[in-house]
């Protein structure tokens, strides 16, 4: 992932029927959710974290088939 214009985004290729879910930690002890979770369809998908914290954050995708 990378910063564009203040937001933290990252892009990857999605599996259609999948959802993804963007989580934030700056510990690595607890994550949260970033906005809803996003459908997946087989193309790129980008999730964002419009409001990264200051300081120093971790991200991952969390992925499921419902």
């Amino acid at each position: 992932g990378h910063f564009t214009g203040g937001q933290w985004e990252t892009a990857f290729r999605s599996r259609s029927h999948w959802l993804y879910q963007l989580e934030r930690s700056v510990s690595f002890q607890s994550w949260s959710p970033v906005g809803d979770a996003a459908p997946g369809s087989g193309g790129t998908l980008v999730l964002r974290d419009p409001s990264p914290p200051a300081g120093a954050a971790f991200y991952r995708v969390k992925a499921w088939k419902p």
